[in-house]
């Protein structure tokens, strides 16, 4: 049986891809974390809402994940709603289980941009 990829249950596709992933990483010395780059956005809804899903039932763990965001707005502060700070907690963090230093996003309010980059990179 296949899936039909529809606007309606590609999100669910993409978490279950990503769940599957995660569940078959295996740490080691050299690399402790899975690398887990997050865009933003209205098209990752549907992903985020079914990763948490599946860390709700039990199904997915973020203690060996590493989260980088793709994007962060310039000026914007942290706590405004319109920052993907606010978006990604309001999608996803404050729904699973995941240590803060695990988190990386941008600083949009770094005093210089381009070191903020850089060291992000």
């Amino acid at each position: 049986m296949y899936l039909i990829e529809t606007e309606d249950n590609i999100g669910f596709i993409t978490a279950s891809y990503v769940k599957n992933r995660i569940a078959s990483f295996v740490p080691t010395k050299d690399k402790p974390y899975f690398v887990f780059a997050l865009p933003t956005g209205g098209t990752a809804v549907d992903l985020y809402k079914n990763l948490v899903k599946f860390h709700r039932e039990g199904l997915l763990n973020f203690d060996k994940v590493v989260t980088f965001n793709l994007d962060e707005y310039a000026g914007l502060p942290e706590n405004h709603p319109e920052s993907y700070h606010s978006f990604m907690a309001k999608n996803l963090f404050d729904h699973i289980k995941i240590k803060k230093e695990q988190i990386n996003i941008l600083n949009g309010n770094a005093k210089n941009l381009e070191q903020e980059c850089k060291i992000y990179e």
